[in-house]
């Protein structure tokens, strides 16, 4: 019983791990706009594609609205340079369509995670888990893990972005259109290879809070749990004696 516990806890954690993982990437994208303005004028975008902040936003919004599924296609009309022009192209529209495959694979992946999480403390529950024990430990088995595996990912992406970044497409991408002539695509230059780099690092450091709030929380639950035990053992010395 106490291996299928034990089980079921390192399941439990490593499904919430990942729930809060591809969580991180959600909020770091969608939770706010006002952070792709900023980084387009750190980057000056502007001057790259000829056009008003206004108008790139519009397109930034039509954008994300796609990659999660709220908008069919990404014809988006727009104006560049005085002109109303459609602002993806055929490349552009190619591979963003597998990035929305990619995207929406990932939210599909934390619904998984998140039944496997239910899964796992309904099985917990029904075999009278010693929570105080089990979770906690759980936990931070789990976090050790993939909090080296986080540290290890960050310093790749600090020294040596761009390649782990050409790797990272030569993973997930069959094909070489993800490589965009920047005479030819609006996209590639209002998404210059810096704003991957900052989002990346946004990613991280909301993962790496989501990851110290849990450390924290288990540690209170354990340290309370604890102390009740400690009491009630003082309690039940008293009495006996």
């Amino acid at each position: 019983m106490k291996i299928i516990q034990w089980v079921a806890g390192l399941i439990l954690s490593f499904s919430l791990l990942v729930i809060i993982f591809i969580t991180s990437f959600q909020v770091a994208m969608y939770s706010d706009f006002d952070w792709y303005q900023r980084t387009y004028e750190r980057y000056h975008v502007l001057a790259d594609l000829d056009m008003e902040m206004e108008d790139v936003m519009y397109v930034t919004r039509e954008m994300m609205a796609y990659l999660i599924g709220e908008r069919e296609d990404l014809f988006v009309t727009t104006k560049i340079g005085g002109e109303a022009k459609n602002f993806f192209g055929y490349q552009d529209r190619f591979h963003m369509f597998e990035v929305k495959e990619l995207f929406l694979g990932g939210l599909e992946i934390r619904s998984i995670a998140t039944d496997i999480f239910l899964v796992s403390l309904l099985v917990l529950i029904l075999t009278r888990v010693d929570y105080k024990k089990v979770i906690p430990r759980s936990l931070w088995i789990s976090m050790g893990m993939i909090g080296l595996a986080g540290i290890a990912l960050f310093l790749i992406f600090m020294f040596d972005f761009s390649h782990a970044f050409v790797v990272f497409h030569e993973i997930f991408f069959d094909n070489d259109l993800w490589l965009f002539d920047p005479a030819t695509s609006y996209m590639i230059r209002m998404l210059p290879e810096g704003l991957f780099y900052d989002m990346i690092m946004r990613v991280l450091l909301i993962f790496g809070i989501g990851l110290v709030v849990l450390l924290a929380a288990s540690i209170f639950f354990h340290k309370l749990t604890w102390n009740k035990n400690q009491q009630a053992i003082i309690t039940s010395t008293d009495k006996t004696t």
